[in-house]
């Protein structure tokens, strides 16, 4: 499984890291589980997620800018984690109308300590 992973940089910028996941060892322990639809041309400038969350594309398509300069694309089935709670955060810009699941993590939840 693919999760491009964004997150804070100690610089207070933010970067894409793509990572590579065994198959889930064990259910994701989300807090909360919704949806939000994707409308085209919708974008929003810079700003830090308030929380932890994976997002789960399920149609549509969008894009996730880093302070970097990285943009990550999402299309349906492909699955972000963010995680930049600090700093100058990202930029999202939807390409196609679609639709996204979220899934709230609690705080101290670690993509890859999970993954294991």
């Amino acid at each position: 499984m693919i999760v491009k992973r964004i997150h804070s940089t100690a610089d207070g910028g933010s970067a894409v890291e793509v990572l590579t996941l065994a198959p889930p060892p064990r259910p994701l322990p989300a807090a909360a589980v919704l949806t939000a639809r994707l409308r085209k041309s919708t974008s929003e400038d810079w700003h830090a997620t308030p929380e932890k969350v994976i997002i789960i594309t399920l149609a549509g398509a969008h894009t996730i800018k880093v302070s970097d300069g990285s943009v990550a694309s999402f299309g349906p089935g492909e699955m972000a984690y963010l995680e930049d709670m600090t700093g100058k955060g990202h930029q999202n810009h939807v390409t196609a109308d679609g639709a996204v699941l979220v899934l709230r993590m609690p705080a101290d939840f670690d993509i890859k300590a999970w993954a294991g």
